[in-house]
């Protein structure tokens, strides 16, 4: 079968991208592609290790004249995120990616192209085959399910690794050189509740807060933009204020973490004398909203309508005032911005699942911070919430930030070579997310780590594309470096 990417260079490097795209590779179906690395480490006579969960080192030993320079890690992941379109009939469990090249990009026919982070694998495999590389000796580090958790990553042994720099080729912008991401965890509060019997002559009503712009809790957090679930605390505390007699039958709101919620709906019973006083606050209400988030959030509206409710069952009134309590007093948003690089954040939290359960409601949170000290601390703020009101809270999936280093000499040699070799401004970046690299920062010893990439556009769709040039230039640097380290 011809090759579809023959005669693009580098050429070893798109031979290897062509030849890890014939392997299923979807996050969780792991096993042939980490084989496949292992089998390469064999034939070109390097050590390796592949450990229980697939992850995969490759040891190269320095070239003459580098055996006493740092040892360099090269990382990426092997998995991918597998989209298709709709007519598609791939199945990502056994059939290749099918490649094709236009206007200067690679792209795969109706599926993802899993160039993230299908690349930095391509580009290990040519630098560990290339004796004419001056390197110190290599680390290479391919993980598997980072694009579900990072999971590889989090479940490695790190004890035998001895890099002192780690280049990172998970970035998707060319001449954007990231030096920090934020760790997080998700804070669960546990609020039991149990039911009671709502007065006989109440009417049931749906309330909801909606057209909310809501967004990624780690990219958007800093944007001002309205939360449903705060808005729903004050929009119950304004009905206890005024004294408006009601009761909660139920929601629906938001159930993912990592998401800023964008809409609430609220079920509830009302006493008929209540309904003009009711109606009245929801007024108000929205026009305060609009008022506050007219430039963040234009769209927002408050609504009801009387609706039928099959139960009667409503929650009982201390869970539900715990429940306001809660929502009212929950720090939300932004904690703290970097005082090191303009416009990060470094510690935030986003109220992201509010669930109904059969005898609880769990609120989750989701706290991210560049800094392990300050998102711990802002776990307690919600601990002592909970144990305040006599609430269980928890805490799943921690995972370590990457604090930005100042004195980096690895960002600095790799921006200093990109401005050599383009002519073009490199930009020092951090991100208010989480990425492999913090979990490299928190297992290696005073590592100093980078993190880049070439051009690759809408990742994780199938309009997946990867720029061929950009690649290009970004293999050079990532040689170039090599031999300045």
């Amino acid at each position: 079968m011809a090759r579809q990417l023959e005669g693009l260079k580098p050429e070893r490097v798109f031979y290897y991208f062509e030849e890890i795209s014939k392997i299923p590779r979807g996050s969780g179906n792991t096993k042939a592609i980490s084989d496949y690395l292992v089998g390469y480490a064999k034939d070109h006579g390097l050590s390796y290790r592949q450990d229980e969960w697939n992850n995969v080192v490759i040891r190269k030993k320095a070239t003459p004249g580098y055996e006493t320079h740092p040892v360099v890690m090269l990382q990426g992941h092997m998995d991918m995120v597998c989209e298709k379109t709709a007519e598609s009939t791939h199945d990502f469990l056994k059939d290749p990616l099918d490649l094709y090249v236009e206007d200067g990009f690679v792209k795969a026919r109706g599926t993802t192209l899993g160039a993230d982070d299908g690349i930095a694998v391509a580009y290990i495999l040519s630098i560990l085959e290339d004796d004419t590389i001056p390197s110190p000796e290599l680390e290479a580090v391919i993980t598997v399910d980072e694009e579900i958790g990072m999971l590889g990553a989090a479940a490695m042994d790190m004890s035998d690794l001895k890099a002192h720099y780690v280049i990172n080729i998970d970035s998707e912008d060319e001449g954007i050189f990231l030096s920090g991401c934020a760790g997080g965890l998700t804070a669960h509060l546990h609020l039991p509740y149990t039911y009671v019997e709502a007065p006989e002559d109440a009417i049931s009503y749906e309330l909801t807060i909606g057209g909310l712009t809501g967004g990624h809790s780690g990219q958007e957090i800093h944007k001002g933009r309205a939360s449903a679930h705060v808005l729903l605390g004050r929009v119950l505390a304004c009905f206890d204020d005024h004294s408006l007699n009601y009761g909660i039958a139920g929601f629906q709101a938001g159930t993912k973490d990592n998401v800023i919620p964008n809409g609430v709906t609220l079920e509830l019973f009302l006493e008929p004398e209540e309904l003009g006083e009711f109606q009245k606050l929801v007024d108000a209400l929205q026009e305060v909203f609009l008022q506050e988030f007219k430039t963040t959030d234009p769209n927002l509206f408050l609504s009801f309508k009387e609706k039928s409710i099959p139960s009667r069952k409503i929650i009982d009134f201390e869970a539900m005032a715990k429940l306001t309590y809660i929502l009212t007093v929950s720090p939300a948003g932004v904690a703290r911005m970097s005082p090191d690089i303009e416009g990060l954040v470094e510690t935030s939290l986003n109220m992201g699942i509010l669930h109904l359960g059969d005898e609880e409601i769990e609120i989750s949170y989701l706290i991210r911070s560049s800094i392990e000290s300050a998102k711990y601390a802002l776990y307690d703020k919600i601990r002592y919430i909970g144990a305040l009101l006599g609430c269980e809270v928890d805490y799943t999936g921690a995972y370590p930030g990457w604090q930005y280093r100042k004195d980096s000499l690895l960002q600095k040699a790799i921006k200093d070579l990109y401005e050599e070799q383009t002519g073009k401004k490199g930009v020092i970046e951090a991100i208010h997310a989480g990425v492999e690299c913090g979990m490299f920062d928190a297992g290696l010893k005073d590592a100093d780590i980078v993190s880049f990439g070439p051009n690759l556009y809408d990742i994780h769709t199938f309009h997946e594309r990867m720029d061929i040039a950009s690649a290009e230039r970004t293999y050079d640097l990532l040689v170039s470096l090599l031999e300045r380290l």
